[in-house]
């Protein structure tokens, strides 16, 4: 199998119009680049499957039978792809020109780099925080209840590194899986994605065994993409994500924090939420039984 520079990996399910956009981006950035463009359909409903192979005939095609979601769909491209570096790429992106040729310099050109990103940006063109420190279980815990924003803010803004612009290049913990480059023969030999996590924390997974592995994740602000933030996951009802999260969040603390720290956090978490949910019903109610003029 001959090697080529890039192959670009994009799970899609129900984003044809995204999809169509993201693909017409990467055809004018990638002039003079030798790569390879794989989708993987996950059962969309939408048509997205034919338009890809009616309107671009050169991508290589994974159509499933069943949504396998995001780790499972990067791993069936993984399986047949030929370039020397995969890069991990949302339906809903747009890619300006020069991306993709300063990300693989990065990567190529520094034998610690195992892995690659870059500036987001949403549709409006407003910078977007990525790239972040490994969460420990505080920061999770902080993250998915009030107290992100009293008493512990302090600790979800080192999570995100918030006193930090995005505008310098560096090593970090972990990239974007919105938009990551990472060497192929290092992918392969963390086994891919863990598909024990669907969606959520993958990139944070991933990070993590690149790290293990010696290399280091680099952020390089001179390139951007701009993320719509409408792709797959939204598609789904928000029971089925909630659900997603929770058990992906679960799995990854667990895994790194161990199980007894994570089932810990993730009681108090949800704790946390009962007791919030039920204060606004209780206020609803409040509030409703004051306008209906009944004595509280």
């Amino acid at each position: 199998m001959s090697k080529i520079d890039l192959s670009i990996s994009i799970v899609s399910y129900n984003t044809v119009d995204y999809l169509r956009q993201c693909l017409n981006s990467i055809l004018e950035d990638t002039e003079g680049l030798s790569c390879e463009i794989i989708v993987v359909d996950n059962a969309s409903t939408d048509g997205s499957s034919a338009m890809v192979a009616e309107q671009f005939p050169s991508v290589r095609l994974i159509t499933n039978r069943e949504n396998r979601y995001f780790t499972a769909g990067h791993n069936q491209a993984l399986a047949v792809s030929r370039g020397e570096v995969f890069l991990i790429l949302n339906s809903d992106t747009l890619i300006p020109r020069h991306t993709f040729s300063l990300l693989l310099d990065s990567v190529r050109n520094n034998h610690r780099v195992g892995a690659a990103t870059c500036r987001e940006l949403n549709a409006k063109g407003e910078p977007v925080i990525t790239s972040t420190r490994f969460p420990s279980l505080l920061a999770g815990l902080v993250e998915w209840t009030f107290l992100r924003n009293w008493p512990l803010r302090s600790v979800l803004n080192n999570y995100l590194m918030s006193d930090w612009k995005r505008d310098t290049p560096r090593a970090i913990d972990v990239g974007s899986g919105c938009f990551l480059m990472v060497r192929t023969e290092l992918l392969r030999q963390i086994g891919g994605f863990d598909e024990g996590i669907r969606m959520y924390y993958s990139e944070h997974d991933l990070c993590q065994q690149v790290a293990r592995k010696g290399f280091e994740v680099r952020f390089q602000p001179e390139a951007h993409y701009v993320h719509f933030g409408q792709g797959s996951s939204s598609q789904e009802s928000l029971a089925v994500m909630r659900k997603i999260h929770f058990e992906d969040m679960r799995y990854y603390f667990g895994k790194y924090h161990g199980k007894v720290g994570a089932y810990a956090m993730m009681a108090v978490i949800r704790l946390f939420r009962f007791g919030d949910s039920a204060l606004r019903r209780l206020s609803w109610r409040l509030t409703s039984t004051r306008r209906q003029g009944v004595p509280t």
